[in-house]
């Protein structure tokens, strides 16, 4: 799994990229970017989380998807693949986040 932390060349917004497998396996690499991503997230309005190149996500994926949306409610919007779709819809879910 690879992320990637962009900030908008105003500092108001960020895009944060995943690209790979989001389990339980790969959480612990996660959890470092979403710390970066808190850093920053006092001044930002919108993150945008980027999903379009994962390729497999489980219940640990879940889990940091309520995270960021509880640190970020409305400021964060998700681009999903389509197997990070299927997991929020399954899950019930899909109608808590802004998806793009």
């Amino acid at each position: 799994m690879q992320f990637d932390l962009a900030l908008d060349p105003s500092g108001r917004s960020a895009t944060f990229s995943v690209c790979g497998e989001l389990d339980l396996y790969t959480s612990a690499d996660l959890h470092a970017g979403i710390d970066a991503l808190a850093a920053a997230a006092a001044q930002l309005t919108a993150v945008i989380l980027d999903l379009q190149a994962v390729t497999f996500a489980d219940s640990s994926a879940l889990h940091m998807l309520l995270r960021l949306h509880q640190f970020l409610g409305d400021r964060l919007v998700i681009r999903t693949s389509a197997a990070v779709h299927r997991v929020l819809e399954v899950s019930g879910l899909l109608a808590t986040f802004t998806v793009a």
